[in-house]
């Protein structure tokens, strides 16, 4: 099969990848990537992101990953889109991620019992809006300004997911975590395969190690009981 990358480096194409290049894409595991070779070919290629949720075994969830990892067409880019505006709708795009990461972050800190966990979860709250500003920086030297956004409790799908944990427990509060950084550790990888400026890949690669880092910490504390602090104000 063809190479499913454009020749700029693009996004994979799920109307020509193949099994393996589609295990690339968050949440995709070789059953579901042999569905979806299947589904095309017996349906032909998909015309929108509506069509490949059609495919069995892919819901809202894995659509979304999916949205921001792959595209759909022959070389990934828009009608009359240059790589330069790709790369500006890349950089949105993250900051945006980041911005309802953060939101998620603060969601999940407030309703964890553990000072411990609460503090280092509002840490990588910081960093994703850290990367907020410096995508922001970025954006602003190319003429470009990062819609306004708050990305508050309120607007985000990743903080109502955190929310909903945060009732189940710790534990469940940090797997969510850990299904927001894959997420967002995954569309940074793909970015570096959109964006070719410079200066914005190393701003990628460093907000990228910070991601990986807190997947790492979650991963490694999932499973611990952490010890119970109370605030001072709650001290009886």
């Amino acid at each position: 099969m063809a190479n499913a990358r454009g020749s700029q480096g693009d996004r994979i194409d799920v109307n020509r990848a193949d099994p393996d290049e589609l295990t690339v894409i968050e949440g995709i595991d070789v059953e579901r990537a042999q569905l979806i070779v299947e589904y095309r070919d017996a349906h032909g290629a998909f015309e929108s992101w509506d069509d490949f949720e059609n495919v069995p075994g892919i819901g809202p969830v894995l659509r979304e990953k999916a949205e921001r990892a792959a595209s759909i067409g022959a070389g990934g880019l828009d009608p009359g889109e240059s790589p330069e505006e790709r790369e500006v709708d890349e950089l949105i795009a993250i900051a945006e991620l980041d911005r309802e990461a953060a939101a998620a972050y603060e969601v999940a800190a407030a309703g964890v019992p553990s000072q411990e966990a609460r503090d280092r979860l509002m840490q990588f709250r910081g960093d994703h809006l850290r990367h907020v500003v410096g995508i922001g920086v970025l954006l602003h030297a190319r003429g470009v300004s990062l819609p306004e956004e708050p990305g508050r409790a309120e607007t985000s799908a990743m903080a109502d997911l955190a929310a909903a944990a945060v009732e189940m427990g710790t534990k469940a509060a940090l797997l969510a975590m850990i299904g927001n950084e894959r997420l967002t550790n995954g569309t940074y990888e793909a970015a570096l395969l959109v964006v070719t400026d410079e200066d914005a890949r190393a701003v990628l690669r460093r907000n990228l190690a910070d991601e990986q880092r807190h997947l790492k910490w979650l991963q490694d504390n999932r499973d611990r009981g952490f010890e119970i602090t109370l605030q001072p104000d709650a001290a009886p």
